[in-house]
């Protein structure tokens, strides 16, 4: 899997690991936490593949959907934050420099 959307997926499922939220609340977590500005097309393209792989669920209300995890998304969360901590650790051990 590319890069990106490891790192999507992470940031999306941490981000509703403890509280579902709504797109546009996603977006601006992602946002605030992180410092990086998200394309409404990116984290929705994400979202609807989490979906259809059963790590989060969606349901309606009012007018918006809001976005929980799910146990699948909870372990796919996981595997994905030791991936990245592998990532990380790897850059540090070439720079010399602890993460």
């Amino acid at each position: 899997m590319e890069l990106s959307k490891v790192v999507t997926q992470t940031l999306i499922l941490s981000a509703i690991a403890n509280q579902p939220l709504h797109l546009y609340g996603l977006i601006a977590k992602l946002s605030k936490d992180t410092g990086i500005s998200f394309s409404l097309g990116s984290i929705q393209g994400t979202l609807i593949q989490l979906e259809k792989n059963h790590d989060v669920t969606s349901i309606k209300e009012g007018y918006k959907r809001v976005y929980r995890i799910t146990d699948t998304g909870r372990c796919l969360m996981r595997l994905r934050v030791s991936q990245l901590e592998r990532i990380s650790e790897a850059v540090s051990n070439e720079m010399g420099v602890k993460p």
